[in-house]
């Protein structure tokens, strides 16, 4: 214990001090933007949770209406105002049942498949 320098141990922790308080500082300066990020990041999170419930909604309106199996792997389409689904054209009746839906995802592909389910947005 004698061995021990008293005056490089003081400066040492006068150090520390300084940089404790560095460091409560920086913190106090990124609070607010860790949560402003956190709220986006909510907010954002919610948007998509609600957007895929839209898209889980119309797949399974196309199921109940008998055009779709999502037991099984399937190609859904909306091209320039035009509905596919497993490559084959559907009606302007079925196109006008889902419009509300369509006209807001204009040019989607939703697949399911083998490796999972995806959606492409083609703009």
């Amino acid at each position: 214990m004698a061995n021990i320098d008293m005056e490089k141990l003081r400066k040492e922790m006068e150090l520390n001090k300084v940089d404790m308080s560095k460091l409560q500082e920086e913190m106090k300066e990124l609070r607010p933007k860790i949560e402003k990020s956190m709220k986006e990041a909510k907010e954002s999170l919610g948007k998509a949770k609600a957007e895929l419930k839209e898209y889980k909604s119309f797949i399974n309106d196309l199921e109940k209406d008998g055009l779709l199996d999502t037991k099984n792997e399937y190609t859904i389409k909306n091209e320039n105002g035009l509905l596919y689904i497993n490559g084959k054209k559907q009606s302007d009746e079925v196109y006008r049942k889902h419009q509300s839906f369509l006209e807001k995802h204009k040019n989607i592909v939703i697949e399911k498949n083998e490796n999972g389910f995806n959606i492409h947005n083609n703009k």
